[in-house]
């Protein structure tokens, strides 16, 4: 009961706002590969880029436009959330509080049970989010190494949630001031942590006509 009481706080943590706006907004049921939508975003994947697109909406709101995007195959999922008309130091805040969120989920937890007793559940440390540094496109570019559920949460350490991994970075195209939250999932039992790389690293600017 506690474990399904703390993936269920787990998601809830997660749900942007966004989510709330997009039931309202244009959704878009579409036959299109990954690439195909990245295009008019400057960005193109030369691994992963063929993977077919099961998700597709987008909304405005104060001058921004927000789309999220989740392709896959039989394997690999990736999710994308992508903000356009943001300024680097934007980017910046936004990158540096998704990475310190995303974290926070595998600090200890304090769960409260009937009357003044308490627990903490504290994650393993070999279960924490593990943090490296690869190119993409370029430059430097922070990623987590994280589990998730079944459902592609983040934030689980039990052994029986634990269903996927995942790779999350955020990276900001500075050409046109737009930024790409993008996660590869990948079944636990069949994570290749080599292959997950090599679609972020993959990632290449392009020059729109």
């Amino acid at each position: 009961m506690i474990k399904n009481q703390r993936a269920l706080i787990y998601t809830i943590i997660l749900i942007p706002l966004t989510v709330i706006i997009i039931y309202k907004s244009a959704f878009t049921q579409t036959s299109a590969v990954l690439n195909a939508l990245l295009l008019n975003y400057g960005i193109q994947f030369k691994e992963g880029g063929s993977l077919p697109v099961i998700k597709n909406f987008q909304y405005g709101g104060k001058g921004k436009t927000y789309h999220t995007i989740i392709a896959q195959d039989n394997k690999t999922h990736i999710e994308m959330e992508i903000i356009t008309l943001l300024s680097e130091q934007e980017a910046q805040d936004y990158a540096h509080s998704k990475y310190i969120i995303i974290k926070s989920l595998y600090a200890p937890q304090i769960i409260p049970y009937t009357g003044a007793l308490t627990t903490t559940t504290e994650c393993p440390k070999d279960k924490k989010p593990r943090e490296i540094t690869i190119k993409i496109s370029g430059r430097p570019q922070k990623v987590l190494l994280a589990n998730a559920t079944e459902r592609y949460v983040l934030g689980v350490w039990e052994d029986d949630l634990i269903k996927k991994k995942a790779a999350f970075t955020v990276f900001y195209n500075r050409e046109n001031n737009t930024l790409f939250q993008i996660t590869v999932f990948q079944p636990v039992d069949s994570f290749d942590l080599n292959e997950v790389l090599k679609i972020l690293k993959s990632l290449e600017t392009i020059k729109k006509n």
